[in-house]
């Protein structure tokens, strides 16, 4: 077996620590440690996926290949977590006191242990010092003032077309919005990689990173403009949050967002929420994935979805940038009023509000091949199977957000021409 973890080890103390080790297999949901529990094994993580857990809840995720366990091993200390296997693992064990036994009397083991405990310490500082730089970044003195918006944002992006029961999607729209006709079976999940965010403000470059999860349902607003309605977004820094709560009402909460060659992870509330998987990536241009896209979500021949695809490939040319269109988000923006008690009918703000997001740059386009997506919470919003995914990479602004109604006023925003259609249309 190579310890491919350990590198540099001598062929000697290779060959000693490889007479020691046990290969396993296990299976999803098999449970590897418990907490508390006073095993000392070091695992070595080949292939496959971990779930930490601790006091019953979901910490972190862990991914082969690394070292899984090595303090527990050192100190022979009781587990702080229990390990369960997600994704069918193959490891390699270790017992904790031969372990213990070779770190001490092979210096080229103890070097390694020393370094693999050393680039654990320098990731856990440098996620620090880069959650504390973006609260600089965007921030300001006097008053801690927030630095305003419009925000330009590099995102790459892998968006998943969902087909779920139309009442749930439905019953997600805000009052005055509809379901948009021929998609009441459809919603979106966009799983987003934010490489660098940051101010349009001339002479500053204020910058950060995060993931999201969002899922979209596509709407007719009360002013008869097709949208997305976002009913809850999921990012994986604190910033994110502020950012588009303060500034858009984005109603976003707190998630881990784990991305993997071919799946990203979503984990909310200390709960594995979902998994949307994929088995390769096929490059191609924006005609390919438009004729796909085409192809699979309408029954039209096949000549009319290849010039769909092409249509949409012009869209996204260079050439043809101020024919790019405006992507428009709806989002139900609830600002709550200061009080011990909260009550839905004593809210601040409860608006409905349109956010443009205005497309600068569309490239780098991949199908996805065999979508998948599984859901581990009977409660999340929204359910279903794939139908098609694919990336891309993008360059949006985020427009000034504009009110569409006010709910406060007691009264239902009055449905449009094409509401009323829509509503029709879906009966």
């Amino acid at each position: 077996m190579n310890f491919e973890f350990f590198p540099g080890l001598k062929a000697s103390t290779h060959a000693l620590l490889n007479s020691h080790a046990r290969a396993r297999k296990l299976p999803r949901g098999f449970v590897l440690t418990k907490e508390g529990e006073l095993s000392d094994d070091v695992f070595f993580l080949r292939t496959g996926e971990l779930a930490v857990w601790r006091a019953g809840r979901l910490i972190t995720l862990l991914e082969g290949s690394r070292v899984v366990g090595l303090s527990s091993s050192l100190d022979a200390q009781p587990r702080t977590a229990s390990l369960e296997v997600l994704r069918d693992a193959e490891l390699i064990g270790v017992r904790g006191d031969v372990f213990r036994q070779l770190v001490a009397e092979h210096s080229d083991l103890s070097a390694a242990v020393i370094t693999a405990l050393s680039n654990e310490l320098r990731e856990a500082w440098q996620a620090q010092e880069r959650d504390r730089a973006s609260l600089d970044d965007f921030f300001e003195s006097p008053s801690a003032r927030l630095v305003p918006g419009p925000y330009t944002a590099d995102v790459e992006l892998r968006t998943f077309v969902m087909q779920d029961d139309a009442s749930r999607l439905r019953a997600l729209l805000p009052p005055g919005c509809t379901p948009l006709p021929g998609l009441e079976e459809t919603w979106v999940l966009v799983l987003s990689h934010f490489r660098d965010v940051h101010s349009t403000r001339v002479g500053q470059q204020r910058s950060f990173s995060y993931r999201e999860v969002t899922p979209f349902v596509p709407c007719l607003g009360p002013d008869s403009q097709p949208g997305l309605f976002c009913p809850e977004l999921y990012p994986d820094n604190y910033l994110a949050i502020l950012l588009g709560r303060e500034l858009y009402g984005f109603p976003k909460r707190m998630g881990q967002v784990h991305l993997g060659p071919t799946h990203v992870t979503l984990a909310a509330g200390h709960h594995l929420v979902l998994r949307a998987g994929w088995s390769g990536e096929r490059a191609g241009d924006a005609a390919l994935v438009g004729a796909h896209l085409a192809s699979t979500l309408t029954p039209l021949p096949a000549l009319v979805t290849k010039a769909a695809g092409t249509l949409f490939g012009l869209f996204t040319h260079r050439l043809s940038q101020p024919l790019w269109p405006t992507v428009s988000v709806l989002v139900r923006k609830q600002i709550p009023q200061a009080s011990s008690v909260y009550d839905e009918r004593a809210l601040h703000i409860d608006e409905l509000v349109r956010v443009p997001f205005v497309l600068e740059n569309v490239s780098a386009f991949a199908v996805l091949d065999d979508p998948e997506v599984q859901f581990f919470q009977q409660d999340f919003l929204v359910g279903g199977q794939a139908r098609i995914a694919f990336k891309q990479d993008l360059r949006f602004t985020f427009g000034a957000g504009t009110v569409l109604h006010d709910y406060r006023s007691n009264a239902e925003p009055p449905p449009s021409i094409l509401g009323r259609l829509a509503r029709r249309w879906t009966r």
